[in-house]
């Protein structure tokens, strides 16, 4: 039931369906391959995968073709995920798509699902018309007052103040405004207990991230996808755009992995399917010049457990965040059900073992 797509060296032409009967999308290798298999996979010593490392001598010797297949695995990646925010837009307005992206990453892996609910509960065009209606000193207490407000924060606890960065005139001004503009929320809040703030890193506390979403919802005067979009367009540096939008008093809500992991994970792959959306080869051309040179985020449990698997002790080189969205791929998609059979970074090693 969770099958998004099925990857296989070749395809045989015949439709993939889950148990649901939805059909899943399949990804054939061999086209991407840089040269042809010289080994018959089926006679292959497969017990030589999924050990503590996979590829050690393919990573000391060549590890740009580790690289080249893990920023394929990226690619695909970004693909999956593009190609679900297209099918979104049929339905939705594409501020309400990013917004509903943005808030998903904003949310990390604790409290994913009351981001999601806020969203959901505070539509994007809601906020945009409320802030319209006042003065640009303004923006931020009305931006921070609706979203802690809907969110179930306030009145706002001096701890989660705290965790906010708000001074107690900017918590009083939120609470003002939330008193004067959420009207139509102060009925059907988000209940305080549905978020997680008990382990949590000081920069993921939820607080702190509500907070730098009302920054960079402030901080987006034309609208939230002009704001962004434009640096895709202009081939600016996306994290840093990211994190200015977010600064309050220049110094940005955001550092920059977060800032860098809400670029790969919902900037780019919106404006990739925006630009299929509406017809925009410059926008697709601009977005994925900005993936292939996107700077890595800070590794985490899966990319630094995937590394290890593949490479052990040997260094793989510059990745980028292409490379880093490539090891979750390789992850989610091989290493963890044990799928070594289809695995590309499997049918390098054995090519080579064949030669």
């Amino acid at each position: 039931m969770n099958v998004i797509l099925h990857v296989v060296l070749e395809h045989d032409g015949i439709e993939t369906r889950r148990s649901d009967g939805a059909l899943v999308p399949v990804l054939a290798l061999a086209p991407y391959l840089t040269e042809p298999l010289t080994f018959d996979p089926a006679a292959a010593d497969w017990s030589r995968f999924g050990g503590e490392a996979c590829a050690p001598g393919l990573a000391r010797r060549e590890p740009k073709a580790l690289r080249a297949i893990l920023w394929h695995l990226g690619d695909v990646r970004l693909a999956q995920k593009a190609a679900r925010l297209e099918a979104r837009l049929t339905d939705l307005p594409p501020g309400e798509v990013l917004y509903a992206e943005l808030w998903d990453g904003l949310g990390f892996s604790a409290n994913r699902e009351p981001m999601r609910a806020l969203a959901a509960l505070l539509p994007l065009a809601a906020v945009e018309a409320a802030l319209a209606t006042v003065a640009a000193k303004q923006r931020l207490a009305l931006s921070r007052g609706l979203l802690f407000g809907a969110a179930g924060f306030l009145p706002l606890a001096p701890a989660d103040a705290a965790f906010a960065r708000l001074t107690p005139a900017e918590v009083a001004a939120a609470e003002a405004c939330w008193e004067r503009h959420g009207g139509p929320w102060h009925e059907r809040t988000l209940a305080p207990s549905a978020w997680t703030r008990a382990r949590v890193r000081p920069a993921n506390h939820p607080a702190a991230r509500l907070g730098a979403g009302a920054a960079l919802l402030a901080g987006a005067r034309a609208g939230l996808v002009a704001a962004l979009l434009a640096p895709v367009r202009e081939a600016r540096d996306l994290v840093g755009a990211v994190r200015d939008l977010t600064a309050v008093a220049d110094h940005p809500t955001l550092g920059p992995d977060r800032a860098a992991a809400l670029v790969a994970n919902a900037l780019l792959p919106f404006a990739l399917a925006f630009a299929e959306h509406t017809g925009d080869t410059r926008l697709t051309e601009a977005a994925s010049a900005a993936w292939e040179t996107l700077p890595a985020a800070g590794a985490n449990e899966v990319t630094r457990r995937t590394t290890r698997q593949v490479a052990g002790e040997a260094r793989l080189g510059p990745l980028g965040e292409r490379g880093q969205q490539g090891l979750i791929h390789l992850d989610a998609g091989f290493c963890t059900p044990r799928r070594c059979y289809e695995c590309p970074v499997a049918h390098r090693v054995l090519a080579d073992a064949a030669e």
